[in-house]
């Protein structure tokens, strides 16, 4: 339970009544994301204490409400804890990840039950463990990003940042069929992206990684940027890898809020992109825990620390002090 901001602590708490549309799922594990902690340091201000935190989860399925249809106690699952709904503009654009009317299902994972509804559930297979479905929803946020920087097989794609985020981007990178270049200040973080398939990798505390990424691709540049972290150098640098017609993705949000500096002349003569994405859709929750499920994505390596429910405090101040990858939380360890 987030007590006051910066401050977790366990608490019993009443299991989750469900609806009869709604499912109540033991949450075997649960991952800790970005978004978690700016909302724990009091940065993103849509949660306020007391609240249950967490929404990257998985678990079994212990009760079904009475309108459900298509699941039964015992199923291996993986859900989204909001809904939206269809019916505002940008859902009716096919946008449902912007939805201006989205809502809350119940509290967070971060809990031994949360609750879902059916609509928004998926069901997985015993070929993956809890740990890695868990996965699914910082992926199918990434699916949504891959899509945005409009790569194409043969092409060359820098990824800013080899966190969780940054290495997710990589896998589906690579599937796309791309050449890959990696960058990021840790040494550990860039052998990591190398065992999952970056071609090159950057250590942006040694060399300027704009300069290398221009001599890695013959001087053109890259025809795509991931920029899979929050931080302003971070995108300048992204804009300045770019060949001509190139896309930088910023995937990641900048808090505290900053600005960043571009030269005009760089997107006019060179007729580069610069676009965000946000958030995911149904689509892309679907195919995350698929590709997951089939192994063509790699989430186990990306596991730093494995806690405990007790140890969910040390677990958000691992994650901001930038010493973990991934932590993910076992309730019932």
């Amino acid at each position: 339970m987030l007590k006051e901001f910066g401050k977790i602590e366990l608490e019993d708490v009443e299991i989750p009544r469900i609806k009869p549309n709604e499912i109540l799922i033991k949450v075997e594990a649960c991952g800790l994301c970005p978004s978690d902690i700016r909302v724990f340091e009091g940065l993103h201000t849509w949660r306020s204490p007391p609240a249950i935190l967490g929404h990257e989860f998985a678990g079994v399925v212990i009760e079904v409400g009475e309108e459900v249809e298509g699941f039964k106690k015992g199923d291996r699952v993986v859900a989204e804890l909001d809904t939206r709904d269809c019916t505002c503009r940008f859902c009716i654009r096919g946008k449902e990840n912007l939805c201006i009317n989205r809502k809350r299902i119940g509290e967070g994972a971060l809990a031994q039950y949360t609750k879902a509804l059916a609509t928004r559930t998926q069901k997985f297979s015993s070929n993956i463990d809890f740990e890695e479905a868990a996965f699914t929803e910082p992926l199918a946020c990434c699916i949504l990003g891959n899509l945005a920087s409009r790569m194409n097989k043969g092409d060359d794609v820098a990824i800013i940042g080899a966190g969780q985020i940054g290495l997710l981007h990589l896998q589906l990178a690579k599937l796309s069929g791309a050449r890959v270049i990696v960058s990021d200040l840790k040494e550990e973080r860039l052998e990591l992206a190398l065992k999952l398939g970056a071609d090159e990798v950057i250590n942006a505390s040694k060399v300027d990684p704009v300069e290398k990424v221009k001599e890695l691709t013959g001087g053109k540049g890259v025809e795509a940027a991931i920029v899979a972290i929050g931080n302003p150098l971070a995108i300048e640098q992204g804009i300045k890898m770019l060949d001509k017609c190139g896309t930088v993705v910023l995937f990641g949000g900048v808090w505290p809020k900053q600005e960043i500096k571009i030269d005009p002349n760089l997107i006019h003569y060179n007729e580069i992109t610069i676009t965000g994405s946000y958030d995911r859709t149904r689509d892309s929750f679907a195919k995350a825990i698929k590709l997951i499920d089939l192994g063509l994505v790699k989430t186990k390596p990306l596991i730093s620390h494995r806690i405990s429910l007790s140890e969910t405090q040390k677990g958000f101040e691992l994650v901001k002090s930038g010493k973990a990858i991934k932590v993910m939380v076992f309730p019932w360890l």
